[in-house]
C-alpha cells in the first residue's frame, strides 16, 4: 500500500517538522524576513502532516471490523464447491496477517482435486482455481471455484470486505518494519523496544494500539533461574526467528512482546547445542562422563557450564524413529537404554557467565514427571 510506505519515509521529516515547532523561540528580525521569502519550506511540513494523517486514517480504516476481527480469525478449507464438500480446519491467522492470501493459505495442504475429479478420494493432484468467502465474523472459507458469478452468495455466504487486501498489506507493512527493527540491534531493553515499536505503530496508522511489555525484572518463561536472557523478542513459538506475526493481536489491538537471549547468546546456545547433540549420537558417554564433555564442548567460550542430568521428563515417550527420521535417532535410543547421555539443552545466564546445561539419562537424578526446566538446585558447576 503506497500510502504506508509514503509514512515510513517521511516519518523522519515529520518529526523533525515537529521538534521545530516546538523548539521555536523569539528571532531577529532579518531571520524572519529570511523565513517569509521562503514560505515553501513551511509548506512542504504541513503537507507531509497532513499525509501523515489522511494515511494514518486509511491504515484505521481498512483495519476496522469487520475486515481485522477476519484478518485475526481462522480458515476453513474445501476440498469442492459447496460446504457440503469435505474440509479441514486451517489455523491460519499466522500466514494471514503475515500477507499470505486465504487461498494461498489452504494450497499448503496440497490436497486439491481438480474440478471434476473422479477420483474417490483427497489426492495431491494439481490445484486447481480457488474462491474464498466470509462464513461469519471470525471465519473465511475457502472453496473450489466453481466457475459461476457469484459463488459466495449462492453458498449463503459473503464475499471478501473490500478492504481485506489493504488492511492486509498494512499489516505486512507493519510486520517488515517490526522485523527489521528487531534484527537492527543484538539486544533491545524492554524500555527502548516499546519506545521504538511505539514510534513504528504511529507512523503506519497503529496509534490506537497498546504494548503489552513484560515485567523486567520477571524470569524468563521456560528457564532456570537466572537464564533466559533480558532482551526483548517476539512470542513463541520460535521468537529468534524475527516473526513478529503473533506478537500481534488485531481484535485487542495490542502488541506484545517477551524477554530472551540476545541474539549473540541464542546462536551460541545452538552452536553448543549443536555439538553436545552430535558427540551423544557419536558415543556413549555416562553421566560421570558428562562433565568433562561438557567442558571440552564450552572451551574458549568465558562461560562455566553448570550441568544436570536427570531422568526424562516424560515417561513411555517414544523416539520419533520410522521414516524420514535420521538414523542417528535409533542410535540415541540405544544410548538411552545403556544409560548414556542424551538430549542436550542450554540456557545461557542473563550475566554471560554461565550457562545451564540439561542431560537425561536413564539413571539420571530422578525429576518429577512434566517439570521442566529442573530447578536451579539440580544444576552443578
Amino acid at each position: 500500500m503506497s500510502e504506508i510506505r509514503f509514512i515510513s519515509e517521511q516519518g523522519d521529516l515529520f518529526e523533525a517538522a515537529i521538534a521545530e515547532a516546538s523548539a521555536r523561540q523569539p528571532v531577529p528580525l532579518t531571520v524572519r524576513i529570511r523565513r517569509l521569502v521562503r514560505p515553501h519550506k513551511r509548506l512542504a511540513a504541513v503537507i507531509v502532516a497532513l499525509a501523515l494523517a489522511g494515511c494514518a486514517a486509511v491504515a484505521a480504516t481498512s483495519l476496522g471490523s469487520p475486515t481485522q476481527r477476519l484478518l485475526f480469525g481462522r480458515v476453513d478449507c474445501y476440498y469442492g464447491t459447496t460446504l457440503k464438500a469435505a474440509g479441514a480446519v486451517f489455523g491460519g491467522s499466522e500466514a494471514l496477517i503475515s500477507g499470505e492470501t486465504p487461498q494461498a493459505s489452504c494450497r499448503a495442504f496440497k490436497w486439491y482435486k481438480p474440478a471434476g475429479s473422479r477420483q474417490s478420494s483427497v489426492g495431491q493432484a494439481p490445484d486447481p482455481p480457488l474462491i474464498a468467502c466470509r462464513r461469519n465474523a471470525t471465519t473465511i472459507a475457502v472453496f473450489i471455484a466453481s466457475g459461476k458469478a457469484d459463488q459466495c452468495q449462492h453458498l449463503g455466504l459473503a464475499p471478501l470486505p473490500r478492504t481485506y487486501n489493504s488492511a492486509s498489506k498494512a499489516i505486512l507493512s507493519l510486520g517488515a518494519a517490526l522485523k527489521s527493527l528487531y534484527f537492527s540491534r543484538n539486544c533491545w531493553s524492554a524500555a527502548a523496544f516499546t519506545s521504538a515499536v511505539h514510534t513504528i505503530l504511529i507512523r503506519r496508522g497503529f496509534a490506537n494500539w497498546r504494548i503489552l511489555a513484560p515485567n523486567p525484572k520477571a524470569q524468563a518463561s521456560g528457564s532456570p533461574a537466572g537464564t533466559g536472557g533480558r532482551c526483548a523478542v517476539f512470542v513463541l513459538p520460535d521468537p529468534y526467528i524475527g516473526n513478529p506475526y503473533l506478537s500481534l493481536n488485531g481484535p485487542k489491538r495490542s502488541f506484545s512482546f517477551a524477554l530472551g537471549m540476545s541474539l549473540s547468546d541464542h546462536e551460541l546456545s545452538q552452536r553448543l547445542t549443536n555439538r553436545l547433540t552430535a558427540e551423544t549420537w557419536r558415543r556413549c558417554y555416562s553421566p560421570s562422563e558428562a562433565g568433562a564433555l561438557t567442558a571440552r564442548v564450552f572451551a574458549g567460550t568465558g562461560l562455566t557450564p553448570r550441568l544436570a542430568v536427570t531422568t526424562r521428563i516424560h515417561r513411555g515417550r517414544e523416539f520419533p524413529t520410522g521414516a524420514g527420521s535420521p538414523p542417528q535417532i535409533g542410535r540415541e535410543e540405544q544410548h538411552f537404554q545403556l544409560g548414556c547421555v542424551i538430549q542436550p539443552e542450554i540456557w545461557i545466564a542473563s550475566n554471560d557467565r554461565f550457562a545451564d546445561v540439561w542431560l537425561k539419562a536413564l539413571h539420571g537424578q530422578p525429576i518429577r514427571l512434566g517439570t521442566y526446566p529442573p530447578p536451579s538446585s539440580y544444576f552443578h558447576s
